[in-house]
């Protein structure tokens, strides 16, 4: 059997949402046999604590403010670097921004969902920008 593939998944939010929910369904159906799943999140959230009693390892990164990006940035590309993370999947606006410039500095592959759309609180930082 092979090693299995590290994949950081990135989300800015830690509480119950959609986004959380997609990733919560995604890693529930895992096959924990070939992937090895870390989750980078702002710490604090329902969903953190949701993550922590699975397979799932945690990594804190708060992405909740614009204004925090350098060290979001920093943190991202640590956590990639020191769990030797092969594949990165950003959910979400913020994340995404954050996770493909953390995923261009690491040179790994970086797969981006969108799940905010017109009309949602995150369209005013730009989810047109994706």
């Amino acid at each position: 059997m092979s090693t299995p593939i590290k994949i950081l998944y990135v989300i800015n939010n830690s509480d119950i949402g959609g986004g959380p929910q997609h990733l919560g369904y995604l890693l529930r159906y895992l096959d924990y046999a070939r992937i090895r799943a870390v989750v980078a999140c702002t710490a604090g959230g329902i969903f953190e604590t949701l993550l922590a009693q699975g397979h799932t390892r945690i990594v804190p990164v708060d992405m909740m403010c614009w204004y925090r990006l350098p060290w979001s940035l920093i943190g991202l590309v640590k956590a990639i670097r020191s769990g030797e993370i092969e594949l990165m999947h950003a959910h979400g606006t913020r994340a995404g921004f954050i996770g493909v410039l953390a995923a261009r500095i690491s040179k790994i592959p970086c797969i981006y969902t969108l799940h905010a759309t017109r009309g949602n609180r995150d369209d005013r930082f730009g989810a047109s920008w994706f």
